[in-house]
Protein backbone atom coordinates (compact mmCIF):
# COMPACT_ATOMS: atom_id res chain seq x y z
CA UNK A 1 0.00 0.00 0.00
CA UNK A 2 1.06 3.39 -0.84
CA UNK A 3 0.69 7.02 -0.27
CA UNK A 4 -1.14 8.63 -3.18
CA UNK A 5 -0.84 12.40 -1.82
CA UNK A 6 1.40 14.44 -4.12
CA UNK A 7 2.12 16.72 -1.25
CA UNK A 8 3.24 14.37 1.33
CA UNK A 9 6.02 15.15 2.92
CA UNK A 10 7.67 11.76 2.07
CA UNK A 11 7.02 12.45 -1.27
CA UNK A 12 8.23 16.50 -1.49
CA UNK A 13 11.38 15.84 0.71
CA UNK A 14 13.10 12.01 -0.49
CA UNK A 15 11.23 11.59 -4.09
CA UNK A 16 9.67 8.42 -3.19
CA UNK A 17 5.66 7.30 -1.80
CA UNK A 18 5.76 6.16 1.73
CA UNK A 19 4.94 2.59 1.60
CA UNK A 20 3.57 0.37 4.01
CA UNK A 21 2.88 -2.76 4.38
CA UNK A 22 -0.35 -5.07 4.82
CA UNK A 23 -3.33 -3.85 7.20
CA UNK A 24 -2.02 -0.14 7.11
CA UNK A 25 -4.54 2.18 6.08
CA UNK A 26 -3.63 5.65 6.64
CA UNK A 27 -0.15 7.29 5.99
CA UNK A 28 1.82 8.06 9.17
CA UNK A 29 3.23 11.30 7.65
CA UNK A 30 0.18 13.04 6.23
CA UNK A 31 -2.84 11.16 6.78
CA UNK A 32 -4.17 10.24 3.64
CA UNK A 33 -5.77 6.60 2.94
CA UNK A 34 -3.42 4.57 1.46
CA UNK A 35 -4.02 2.93 -2.18
CA UNK A 36 -2.37 0.43 -4.33
CA UNK A 37 0.50 1.09 -6.06
CA UNK A 38 -1.52 0.91 -9.65
CA UNK A 39 -4.19 2.94 -8.34
CA UNK A 40 -1.65 6.03 -8.07
CA UNK A 41 -2.08 8.76 -10.90
CA UNK A 42 1.32 9.32 -12.58
CA UNK A 43 2.38 13.15 -11.12
CA UNK A 44 3.00 14.91 -13.67
CA UNK A 45 6.31 17.44 -12.50
CA UNK A 46 7.46 15.32 -9.53
CA UNK A 47 10.88 14.59 -10.12
CA UNK A 48 12.98 10.56 -9.37
CA UNK A 49 14.93 10.78 -6.25
CA UNK A 50 18.02 10.93 -9.07
CA UNK A 51 17.17 14.05 -9.83
CA UNK A 52 16.32 15.30 -6.39
CA UNK A 53 19.68 14.05 -5.01
CA UNK A 54 21.75 16.17 -8.60
CA UNK A 55 19.47 19.11 -7.63
CA UNK A 56 20.60 18.93 -3.91
CA UNK A 57 24.13 18.54 -5.00
CA UNK A 58 24.08 21.50 -7.48
CA UNK A 59 22.38 23.48 -4.84
CA UNK A 60 25.26 23.20 -2.40
CA UNK A 61 28.01 23.99 -4.88
CA UNK A 62 26.19 26.82 -6.15
CA UNK A 63 25.33 28.25 -2.16
CA UNK A 64 29.10 27.12 -1.18
CA UNK A 65 28.60 24.11 0.38
CA UNK A 66 26.01 24.59 3.00
CA UNK A 67 27.16 25.47 6.76
CA UNK A 68 30.51 23.42 6.44
CA UNK A 69 31.96 24.71 3.26
CA UNK A 70 32.26 22.63 0.18
CA UNK A 71 33.01 19.19 1.36
CA UNK A 72 35.85 17.25 -0.13
CA UNK A 73 36.83 13.69 -0.42
CA UNK A 74 40.34 12.98 1.67
CA UNK A 75 39.87 9.09 1.82
CA UNK A 76 37.72 5.72 1.19
CA UNK A 77 37.68 2.86 3.01
CA UNK A 78 36.26 -0.81 2.08
CA UNK A 79 34.17 -1.24 5.51
CA UNK A 80 32.38 1.28 7.51
CA UNK A 81 34.37 0.87 10.71
CA UNK A 82 37.42 1.47 9.20
CA UNK A 83 36.14 5.31 8.20
CA UNK A 84 34.55 5.36 11.58
CA UNK A 85 38.27 5.30 12.99
CA UNK A 86 39.70 7.79 10.43
CA UNK A 87 36.63 10.38 11.52
CA UNK A 88 37.54 9.96 15.32
CA UNK A 89 40.49 10.42 14.45
CA UNK A 90 40.09 13.40 12.78
CA UNK A 91 37.72 14.41 15.28
CA UNK A 92 40.19 14.38 17.81
CA UNK A 93 42.50 17.07 16.02
CA UNK A 94 39.10 19.02 15.94
CA UNK A 95 38.28 18.66 12.43
CA UNK A 96 34.49 17.91 11.36
CA UNK A 97 34.52 14.54 9.28
CA UNK A 98 31.16 13.22 7.96
CA UNK A 99 31.18 9.20 6.61
CA UNK A 100 29.52 8.68 3.25
CA UNK A 101 27.84 5.95 1.88
CA UNK A 102 28.63 3.70 5.06
CA UNK A 103 24.87 2.54 5.14
CA UNK A 104 25.55 1.56 1.51
CA UNK A 105 28.28 -0.76 2.26
CA UNK A 106 26.86 -1.77 5.18
CA UNK A 107 23.60 -3.61 3.57
CA UNK A 108 25.67 -4.26 0.05
CA UNK A 109 29.16 -5.01 0.64
CA UNK A 110 29.41 -5.93 -2.55
CA UNK A 111 29.28 -2.24 -4.15
CA UNK A 112 32.03 -1.16 -2.58
CA UNK A 113 34.63 -1.09 -5.17
CA UNK A 114 31.59 -0.01 -7.07
CA UNK A 115 30.76 3.38 -5.46
CA UNK A 116 34.25 3.69 -4.36
CA UNK A 117 34.14 2.35 -0.83
CA UNK A 118 33.69 3.95 2.39
CA UNK A 119 34.24 7.67 2.28
CA UNK A 120 35.58 10.49 5.09
CA UNK A 121 34.47 14.22 3.75
CA UNK A 122 35.84 17.30 5.51
CA UNK A 123 35.49 20.73 4.72
CA UNK A 124 37.95 22.15 1.83
CA UNK A 125 40.06 24.37 4.26
CA UNK A 126 40.73 21.19 6.46
CA UNK A 127 41.57 18.72 3.74
CA UNK A 128 45.27 18.91 3.65
CA UNK A 129 45.38 19.26 7.31
CA UNK A 130 43.15 16.17 7.40
CA UNK A 131 44.79 14.44 4.86
CA UNK A 132 48.46 14.85 6.92
CA UNK A 133 46.78 13.17 10.20
CA UNK A 134 45.47 10.27 8.42
CA UNK A 135 48.88 9.54 6.80
CA UNK A 136 50.57 9.84 9.98
CA UNK A 137 47.97 7.25 11.85
CA UNK A 138 48.77 4.97 8.80
CA UNK A 139 45.04 5.51 8.01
Amino acid sequence: MYCPNPQCPDLVRHGVRGEYRPGVRQCATCGAGLVPREEIPPTAGTPPATELAEAAVRHLSESGGGPHGTLVNIASFHTPESAEVARLALEAESIEAFVADNHTISVLPWYTIAIGGVRILVSESDAVRARSILSEAGL
